[in-house]
């Protein structure tokens, strides 16, 4: 199978970096901290060789879109034929559980990976099927961790729906406001407050890791040009978890397989000023930590 080649934007290699950073951090404390990643593929042959870390798609798209969830939480849109997720800043120590919901034609495969220095365990291993219930989209796994996220202390699930809604959206669109001027100095306290507790708790990362992550955002954000899609309250769209709130406002077009349908979420959208290129910031995930909202 022939794919193109894509070309990586200013936001994606922040995306890009980012998950670089955590895998290094990761790798320089394997003694320390096992890594918990989903796996998803749709080639099973692949999928289930000997190598456990491994998220085959070469037997093309799920055909339709799905939510990942952790501990009933959204995390991830996926529509591909593969996909990697990092969780560590989603589980919690003993029980967890990854569901998946969202309608799809084709079978796929998803497994949770433990990964120990050079050790890598496959934890829950579970086989997606259009026609199965409820109960067979998901898996639960102990996790082998001590740390305890204040993620957990932030429970939705008791808050009025429509309250807590409107209350994101206004905080979503105040931080989508300070991007439109190219305010780094006010964003980047914003976007970073969550990153700033779960990439020392669940990755031992340091203060090293952060400033790295928090300058590649502060270039991204100061150099943004003023093509945006405008952003009303009605235009952003909230999914509900149990202890996070997921805002974004709709799907870019895959510009690389155009009969499927797009996982990549956006909350904002803006033109590239080099090529005047559409562009995507991702969709905002929220948590309430001591009386107010902190992007996870």
């Amino acid at each position: 199978m022939h794919q193109k080649r894509r070309r990586f934007t200013v936001a994606s290699l922040l995306i890009i970096v980012s998950i670089g950073i955590i895998a290094g951090i990761v790798y320089a404390n394997k003694d320390k901290v096992p890594e918990y990643t989903i796996s998803i593929g749709t080639e099973a042959d692949e999928f289930f060789g000997t190598f456990v870390g491994v998220n085959s798609g070469d037997n093309g798209y799920i055909q339709g879109r799905v939510l990942v969830r952790v501990n009933g939480n959204p995390v991830k849109f996926h529509s591909e034929a593969s996909k990697i997720i990092p969780i560590n800043q989603y589980i919690k120590p003993g029980k967890n559980r990854v569901s998946i919901e969202g309608d799809y034609e084709k079978q796929f495969y998803l497994r949770v990976i433990e990964s120990q220095g050079d050790e890598n365990t496959i934890v829950c291993d579970i086989t997606l099927s259009p026609e199965a219930n409820e109960v067979a989209q998901s898996c639960t796994f102990n996790a082998n961790i001590e740390y305890e996220l204040p993620l957990f202390k932030s429970d939705f699930e008791q808050a009025d729906k429509e309250d807590i809604a409107m209350k994101a959206k206004e905080f979503a669109l105040e931080i989508l406001g300070h991007m439109k001027e190219n305010n780094a100095d006010k964003v980047i306290p914003i976007l970073g407050e969550g990153f700033n507790v779960w990439h020392k708790m669940a990755y031992n990362g340091s203060d090293s890791d952060l400033e790295v992550t928090c300058q590649i955002t502060y270039d991204c954000v100061s150099n943004l040009n003023n093509k945006f899609q405008p952003v009303e309250l009605q235009d952003l769209k909230v999914i509900h978890g149990d202890n996070t709130i997921l805002l974004y406002v709709d799907f870019m077009k895959n510009e690389y397989a155009p009969d499927n349908l797009s996982d990549n979420a956006y909350s904002i959208k803006y033109k590239d000023g080099a090529n005047d290129k559409e562009r995507r910031f991702s969709p905002l995930i929220l948590i309430q930590k001591d009386g107010h909202f902190v992007c996870w």
